[in-house]
């Protein structure tokens, strides 16, 4: 392929005597000096600059492995409250949370969640101080 035309350009669907842009989506009708002068076109030139500044589609999609890791992230994140939740609500002593975390990581060894849970003391005093709930939010704000 003639690198003037910029890897745009392959046949076209019409007839053999015929190019097609794919680009511009337009059939060119004609000898190569056809395609050139498409090439040199306004048109076409504004939509290799549109295409230029372009964001390709996959730069907006995650990809799997970030997503699976997202989501392992969030139900980590998920657990630690949830425990601190625990701790609150039983009025569980937060010095015990440390032993707690040890016998849940030796109860579920398999589960890669609850090993790389680590909601200690300094944690989950934070947690409890800094995270109210949204119930309470909302009474907060009426």
């Amino acid at each position: 392929m003639d690198p003037e035309l910029g890897g745009f350009i392959s046949k076209s669907d019409m007839n053999s005597q015929h190019a097609h842009c794919n680009l511009c989506k337009k059939d060119i009708r004609g000898s190569i000096y056809n395609v050139k002068r498409h090439v040199k076109s306004t048109f076409h030139k504004q939509n290799v600059q549109a295409m230029k500044r372009t964001v390709p589609v996959d730069h907006f999609v995650q990809k799997p492995e970030v997503q699976k890791e997202q989501l392992f992230d969030d139900s980590v994140k998920d657990a630690e409250l949830r425990l601190t939740g625990l701790v609150a609500k039983e009025d569980i002593s937060i010095r015990k949370t440390d032993s707690l975390l040890q016998v849940l990581k030796s109860c579920f060894p398999n589960d890669a969640v609850c090993q790389a849970l680590a909601s200690s003391r300094t944690k989950t005093t934070g947690i409890i101080k800094n995270v109210p709930a949204t119930e309470e939010k909302v009474q907060l704000a009426n």
